[in-house]
């Protein structure tokens, strides 16, 4: 039943999304994995109501960090973005966590306990099954397993090992005991022997000295007391008798020993006489005491619903750790794209082009190309559009430099805003001296990607010296 209510929640969900990416197609926002493709626009809708119910916004440095790398993006397209990606995240999270607890649930619906105080019986010729609880009466709380028999057999069917059966009864009666002659622990009383179904009942005599289940009364004598059981064999409108004699000494039980050994007896009366039912019937009240019981635990529905929660609570995590490492490989993309940058512009100014001809010159040629994504160029971009929107160049080259963060690019508007103002006649020269100046940066900055490139190296380095020295001492000792 459980599996069959996930399985419906599941159907439910996945149905959802997909209306949803039906009504809304895809997203190329979405990123190229199909499978978040197909989350983001259900998550995209619930963003967009819960933002407008709540009047959400988003602001700080994780704001300007996403305006940094979806340039061009508004406040409103980043929130829902930002948090339909990683809805989307936690919506696969949680489709695998149904799948899993769906499966989990089917292959544990045949060891439920069944309406708290039934367990199910296997059919007839499936064999006996063992099944593992914790009772609990209140004050103490055990876990116990029992052995639920199969239905019986048919007449014809018991008539087959009854030779097995004898010498099975014979080997397994002692249980722990070393020989009937001294007993003090329980006696193993077959009720069938796997393999056979002839039906075995015992007669325990009238002292009370062993329990139905074999268990051994002996709290309240004081000397060893002799006594006959009885194994009654039944197969068909036949029936052999096996007596066998025994010696019970005397033993200490504990109150809690004995209030168990009360339990495993009600619990083989009850089972006993439901042999022939679906459902065997766990003791409800035993000694006074009302017992509740559940399955036992941890389970494996449990891992996965733990596995759920801690991956939907790293996924927050997890995605301010990317934008972190996104927002440092774009200052990086920057710096490393500058000195081209520059020098491309200064080869179109001395073409002849004006400072705008150039830019969209630049920004015309990078929208023809496919291949790397490159932020200074998009930021050119969209510093064009602005432009052809009518913000003024000089504030639209103002803007770019704020936005790229660097300051090599700052100090380069800064040359062409004075130009476009006081009508400077020298800029290519002095755009010359900058490029001079970020080829010889670039110099420095490859000259420390090399030593970072050597430390890392120390570490590889360091074992390769160490196995080196290990094979040379070996090879000193073996030769001593």
């Amino acid at each position: 039943m459980k599996a069959i209510c996930v399985t419906g929640i599941l159907v439910l969900f996945l149905a959802y999304f997909l209306w949803a990416y039906r009504r809304q197609g895809d997203r190329q926002q979405a990123g190229e994995n199909p499978l978040l493709r197909f989350y983001i626009p259900g998550i995209w809708l619930l963003v967009k109501k819960i933002r407008r119910i709540f009047h959400l916004k988003m602001k700080g440095e994780r704001y300007e960090g996403l305006r940094r790398m979806y340039v061009g993006m508004g406040e409103s397209e980043l929130f829902c973005l930002y948090y339909s990606k990683m809805g989307s995240v936690i919506a696969v999270i949680l489709t695998a966590g149904l799948i899993a607890l769906a499966g989990a649930f089917a292959l544990s619906d045949g060891d439920d306990l069944m309406k708290s105080y039934y367990v199910r019986r296997g059919d007839v010729a499936q064999g006996d099954r063992n099944l593992s609880f914790r009772a609990d009466n209140g004050r103490e709380e055990r876990e116990i397993t029992v052995k639920i028999p199969e239905r019986k057999y048919t007449q014809e069917e018991k008539e087959k090992a009854l030779a097995m059966v004898k010498k099975e009864i014979k080997e397994s009666l002692p249980g722990e005991n070393a020989s009937l002659d001294k007993v003090t622990k329980p006696l193993v009383l077959l009720k069938s022997v796997p393999g056979t179904a002839i039906d075995i009942t015992w007669e325990l005599g009238q002292e009370g000295l062993i329990g139905e289940d074999g268990s051994v009364e002996n709290d309240g004598i004081t000397e060893p007391m002799q006594q006959e059981i009885t194994a009654i064999l039944t197969y068909g409108e036949e029936e052999e008798r096996m007596v066998q004699s025994i010696t019970v000494y005397p033993g200490e039980q504990s109150l809690s020993q004995a209030f168990w050994t009360s339990w495993e007896k009600l619990w083989n009366e009850l089972e006993e006489s439901s042999r022939t039912e679906k459902y065997a019937m766990l003791p409800q009240k035993v000694a006074g005491n009302l017992l509740t019981y559940h399955k036992n635990h941890p389970s494996l529905c449990g891992y996965i619903l733990v596995a759920m929660f801690c991956l939907i609570l790293l996924v927050p995590l997890w995605f301010q750790s990317r934008a972190k490492a996104e927002n440092q490989k774009r200052h990086e993309q920057l710096r490393e794209d500058y000195p081209e940058f520059i020098e491309h512009f200064v080869l179109l100014i001395g073409a002849g082009l004006t400072v705008r001809g150039t830019w969209e010159r630049i920004v015309r040629d990078y929208e023809k190309r496919q291949g790397q994504r490159h932020y200074v160029y998009e930021e050119m971009a969209l510093s064009l559009r602005e432009m052809d929107c009518g913000m003024s160049e000089t504030k639209a080259y103002e803007l770019f430099g704020k936005r790229t963060g660097l300051l090599s690019y700052m100090k380069f508007c800064t040359l062409i805003v004075q130009n476009l103002r006081k009508g400077s006649a020298d800029l290519l020269r002095l755009l010359d001296f900058e490029v001079a100046d970020a080829f010889h940066q670039r110099k420095e900055d490859a000259k420390e990607l090399g030593e970072k490139a050597g430390t890392k190296l120390l570490l590889p380095m360091a074992v390769m010296l160490a196995l080196v020295f290990v094979m040379i001492l070996y090879a000193a000792f073996r030769s001593m």
